[in-house]
């Protein structure tokens, strides 16, 4: 019986052209690792952290907005977000003497089953009332055409009601967004609530910069792990812990002070000196541009790292083109540090 001894020529060669595929790769991996900027959004439950997330979808990803998926997700959510409005908004009217008179036996009927979409009482009464959440009063959704199209049978979820759907963020993701100067942003979003901070420390050694995100308006709301703590009291004590943690001490921070319009809303209903003693009007500014301005000093004042350059941003993260130009100039100091 006769072998056919192996080409080792050939062998050689094939050995060769594999070792060079491998090098590739890994020259590959390497430029990728070395072009990569790690960012974490962090920020406490309901500070708008995840609709910034949604900009950044729409304004960096391969597609340049949302998959099918997420469209299909979202469906579903701008539903429960109906819910939850129309059942806060009933059982608000039912607390008041002079509305009560609205609820008779087929009103309450339609109440318990749809939660009231479309009955113009509520949504009147939704104007005027400071007893509901920032995210409530300002939401879409209590829009009549908002209404009438999400409620009709051929209903298809459009960006805006993408970046108006709220949900908590439950899981840490990564998102890979790869940019016209060849740097790729893995944008790291985390769940803000109090429960879930334990596991953000394990995400730090990695981290190149921190986007904090806070709700200005989150002065008017109180936790709901402890009705007696302010949210943006809240706010203020994770920043200042943040910004001062030992594994980020040398990162770069940004701050984003967001719902600057839902804040503008509540100046003229519950005064910020209520809230802060220490805060005083300016004379010769607006009472909106002082109160941000004071909010701004706040936050800053809570880093104790004096040579650190915090960039901080008034934004509204619902607003596309605003944050796209707050995202872009972020992109633009971030390439300069790397190059």
């Amino acid at each position: 019986m006769f072998f056919c001894a192996p080409d080792s020529a050939s062998e050689q060669e094939l050995s060769k052209q594999n070792s060079l595929k491998i090098d590739a790769q890994l020259a590959e991996e390497k430029f990728e690792f070395d072009k990569t900027q790690n960012i974490i959004l962090l920020g406490a439950s309901d500070s708008g952290k995840t609709t910034v997330l949604k900009q950044m979808k729409i304004a960096y990803s391969s597609t340049k907005g949302f998959s099918e998926t997420d469209k299909t997700q979202s469906k579903i959510i701008v539903m429960h977000n109906i819910k939850k409005i129309y059942r806060q908004l009933s059982r608000v009217l039912l607390d008041k003497e002079e509305y009560k008179a609205l609820f008779n036996e087929d009103v309450k009927a339609a109440l318990s089953y749809y939660y009231n979409y479309d009955c113009p009482e509520v949504l009147d009464f939704e104007k005027d009332s400071i007893e509901l959440s920032d995210a409530d009063r300002s939401n879409a959704w209590l829009k009549d055409e908002n209404i009438e199209r999400v409620l009709s049978e051929d209903y298809n979820v459009e960006e805006s009601d993408i970046l108006y759907s709220r949900y908590a963020t439950q899981d840490i993701s990564e998102h890979k967004f790869k940019m016209n100067n060849d740097i790729i942003m893995n944008v790291i979003d985390v769940s803000g609530a109090k429960t879930s901070r334990n596991k953000w420390l394990s995400l730090f050694s990695n981290v190149d910069a921190v986007i904090f995100v806070a709700s200005l308006s989150s002065y008017a709301q109180f936790m709901e792990e402890d009705p007696t703590i302010r949210r943006i009291h809240d706010a203020l004590d994770l920043f200042e812990s943040m910004v001062n943690n030992q594994f980020l001490r040398d990162r770069h921070f940004i701050l984003f002070l967001n719902k600057t319009d839902i804040f503008e809303m509540l100046l003229p209903t519950l005064s910020l000196k209520s809230v802060f003693e220490d805060y005083n009007s300016v004379q010769g500014i607006s009472e909106l541009e002082a109160a941000k301005k004071f909010m701004r000093k706040k936050f800053l004042k809570c880093n104790k790292n004096t040579e650190r350059i915090i960039h901080t941003h008034f934004t509204k993260a619902t607003d596309k083109s605003q944050l796209t130009k707050v995202l872009n100039n972020i992109v633009g100091y971030r390439a300069d540090i790397i190059h």
